[in-house]
Formats: structure tokens, sequence, C-alpha cells
């Protein structure tokens, strides 16, 4: 089965090649176009499975793009992500208008365009070919979704409420992730709240205690594992099931994650079926929440 095929078009050299590594490690197949015209032909001839749009190019620019691909029978049902500089709300309105379903602000972190990539894909290639799996597969390679599949603290007895969709507190320092994680656990059914560190986290919680909590490992100040240790502290979210997401690929990352005291502990970024089987294993879930089909 073949891997999804993504389209890259900017007129920035560099920045095509840093996505192009980006892509590439994760094990994407990666086409470059320089400009608009040339994006409009690469779309047509080779049918990729995600177009990474420049919003501001010379001569056709992205908006422009954007709606010639919608107006083709061939190009129309391709997903377009615009790649913007600016973080100017409105023009991440005209591009929804125009057609994108997502938009992504440079400079970016390798993280947040895989997870945006992800997410995009999730649902629209997976019957006809393969979405990388980027989740590590164990310390030692074996077979599995989960960096381990259980790290020593107790699950949680009680699911949430009947009635009530579960609460997942998500705590990165990327705005672009947390943008992600809420537009997505949302549609999937879940309410989620996002903050940027771990005190903010922990104050949250003990005003809204969350049924379970994705937690960055590398965050600015406290990391990840002091976080876990301070929730596992606290007397009413000692046994909240804690989810550590983390870039790094070492033997450590496992035993460390347990002594911290967190329940499962995925790479990022986690593909998104792999975050929803976890999700609804932490929780005591056979399945996933019903998805919302009015979240955005």
């Amino acid at each position: 089965m073949p891997i999804a095929r993504i389209l890259v078009v900017d007129d920035d050299r560099l920045l095509r090649q840093m996505v192009r590594d980006f892509l590439e490690v994760a094990d994407f197949a990666v086409a470059e176009a320089a400009d608009g015209a040339d994006g409009l032909a690469q779309a047509a001839a080779g049918q990729p499975d995600l177009i990474l749009l420049d919003l501001m190019m010379p001569g056709m620019d992205g908006y422009t793009v954007c709606h010639t691909l919608q107006g083709e029978p061939t190009t129309r049902a391709i997903p377009v992500v615009f790649l913007t500089a600016s973080p100017d709300p409105s023009l991440n309105r005209q591009a929804y208008a125009a057609g994108a379903v997502a938009c992504l602000t440079k400079p970016f972190r390798r993280e947040a365009l895989l997870a945006v990539v992800n997410t995009t894909l999730q649902g629209v290639v997976r019957p006809r070919c393969r979405i990388p799996q980027v989740v590590t597969n164990g310390p030692g390679g074996a077979s599995g979704k989960f960096v381990c599949e259980h790290c020593g603290t107790s699950l949680p007895q009680d699911a949430p409420a009947a009635g009530r969709p579960p609460t997942v507190l998500c705590i990165d320092d990327d705005p672009l992730v947390l943008h992600f994680y809420r537009d997505f656990l949302n549609g999937h059914g879940y309410r989620t709240l996002t903050v940027m560190d771990g005190p903010q986290g922990l104050a949250l919680a003990r005003q809204d205690r969350p049924d379970v909590i994705l937690l960055d490992v590398m965050l600015r100040g406290l990391s990840g594992y002091d976080i876990c240790r301070k929730f596992r502290a606290e007397p009413q979210l000692h046994d909240v099931p804690i989810i550590l997401i983390t870039v790094w690929d070492h033997p450590s990352v496992v035993p460390t994650g347990q002594g911290a005291g967190a329940t499962l502990t995925l790479r990022k970024p986690a593909d998104p079926e792999t975050l929803l089987d976890a999700l609804a294993q932490v929780l005591g879930h056979p399945t996933a929440p019903t998805p919302n089909p009015e979240a955005p």
C-alpha cells in the first residue's frame, strides 16, 4: 500500500527543503513546486493526497491557486493547508473561504507540521494509502502502538459520568499543537481544555478536574516529568490518568515516565488514531466517544 503523497508549493527554496526533510523523515512522499502554476500542473498530474500551499507567492498567490484547485473536478477533493508568515486572523478566514482545511503560521516546528499533516490526512487517505506510523513502538522496537502499555499508575475505576463528554486537559507550550488537539478532540466527542505550561495546568485542573491529561515532556520551565509528579502529589488529582507526549526516542523515556507516575507515554507527534486509542484505553472505554459532527 503506497504512503501518503504531499505536494509542497512555496517560492522559498529553503522552506521547501525544510518541509521535505521534516516529512521524509516521517516516511511521507514529497513533491515540490516553486510557484502556483507549477503547483497546479503537478496537482493535476500527480494527484497528491495533501497540498501544503504558501499564501504569499509572486505571480499567482495561494488564494488563486486554491480557488483554481477547487474549480477543477480532478483536484477539488485534494485537501489544502495554507502556510503563512502573517499572524493576521483575517488571512485565516480568507484562507478557509478559499477552500483551505487548515492554516499553519511560519515559522513552525516539525511536530506542529506533522500534527497538521496527520490530522488532515486522517480519514482522507487511509482507505487507499498508508499514513506513516510516527509513534515509537517501544524502546526495543517491539510491536504495539504505545511506547509503554502501562507505566505503573492505576487507571481510574470510574468512567466519566454518563451523558458528559470526557474532559481532556492538554498541556503544551506550542499553540499550534494545542489548536489541533482542541479541534481534533472536540470533533471526536471530547471536551478539551488547553494551557501552555505546567503551573497553569495544575491551577486549571484544581478548578475543573479533567478525566485525562495530555502532557508534553519538553515544556519551558518545569518539565513534563516535574509536572507529572506534582499532579501525583495532589490529593484531588493524584489518580487522573496522564499521557506523556515526547519527541525523545531514548531507552530512558519509559522508565523516567514510570518514575514520574505517567500512565502511558506516546511519541510526538502522535498519530490521530493512536491518540484516540490511548485516550479510550486510559478512560476504560472499549471505543472512543461518539464524534461530534458539529464541532469545527
